[in-house]
């Protein structure tokens, strides 16, 4: 069976917990039309924090640029993979980035019926308060964060 669309968020590759594995081994059973990466599919904010990007992240990468040469892929900026908000409306290879997508399609019923479907696909940080009414404590805490991290590697140091 091949689906129209399928709707895939929160990989978070490029931290220990993400399934890279499991999400090659989905998409190859699932054949579809259309795939949405609907955010935080690339963890920025683990990188930043000094958190390994592996091999199996990068067979990610290199699966979903490959699909993309037989299934449209669309990838939605989310939170932890902002840093590809500079890049929307562009691709990468032939992967649309995008803020958000409207979804339409039409579904044919009977002789001349046809039922039209429309979905409007978002990460969910653009509705979270924390995001979006309060940008100074997720700025604190990246702060914070690089501050942690340099600590780190200057203690690093140290020890060597």
């Amino acid at each position: 069976m091949k689906y129209k669309a399928i709707v895939v968020s929160d990989l978070h590759l490029g931290t220990k917990d993400s399934k890279a594995e499991e999400f090659i081994e989905f998409i190859e059973q699932h054949p579809t039309d259309l795939l949405i990466l609907n955010g935080d599919i690339i963890d920025g904010w683990a990188l930043n924090r000094g958190a390994k990007w592996k091999k199996k992240h990068t067979k990610v990468i290199s699966k979903l640029l490959k699909l993309s040469n037989t299934t449209r892929i669309i990838w939605i900026r989310g939170n932890h993979d902002e840093f590809i908000q500079e890049f929307i409306g562009t691709n990468f290879g032939r992967i649309e980035i995008k803020e958000d997508y409207r979804l339409e399609y039409s579904e044919h019923i009977e002789y001349d019926t046809w039922k039209r479907r429309c979905y409007y696909i978002f990460h969910g940080d653009v509705i979270d308060v924390f995001i979006t009414k309060y940008k100074c404590i997720q700025k604190n805490q990246k702060q914070k964060n690089q501050k942690q991290k340099n600590q780190k590697q200057k203690n690093q140091k140290q020890k060597n």
